[in-house]
């Protein structure tokens, strides 16, 4: 008679470990499926953002507008985006403040086509940072 009341405990035991470590698990997925929705959230609307200021360039009222709600995104979402996409939104937002306030002249066209082309990369690397699947896969 013991050995069923142990055996009986045991298996009870066994079963609510198991229970346990399967909610776990669970849990940990269900935070990680946020945390990814978020994170790809992040990354889209930092791509918005960079078409925002693509525009904007032609007014530089404009784009003062568009950095300083850039600012704000920053600091509300900036620990959604990876590292890359970061220093890229970082690198945007100062090369775009710079570009705005540089004057035209043949005298600042390289130094004004390093920061375009800059500017025009970071839309790419917030692209890459998704690494979303083809439809196929």
């Amino acid at each position: 008679m013991n050995d069923i009341r142990i055996a009986f405990i045991g298996g009870a035991i066994t079963t609510l470990i198991i229970g346990i470590v399967v909610e776990w698990y669970r849990q940990r997925n269900r935070l990680r499926l946020a945390v990814s929705e978020q994170r790809f959230e992040a990354h889209q609307q930092a791509y918005g953002l960079w078409l925002k200021l693509l525009s904007a360039l032609r007014n530089e009222q404009d784009t003062i507008l568009v950095l300083n709600e850039c600012q704000d995104w920053w600091a509300e979402k900036c620990l959604y985006l990876d590292e890359n996409a970061r220093q890229a939104f970082d690198t945007l937002c100062k090369d775009t403040l710079t570009y705005s306030s540089i004057p035209k002249t043949r005298e600042n066209s390289e130094h004004l086509e390093r920061l375009w082309k800059r500017i025009n990369d970071a839309g790419r690397v917030f692209v890459r940072a998704v690494k979303l699947p083809s439809l196929g896969q």
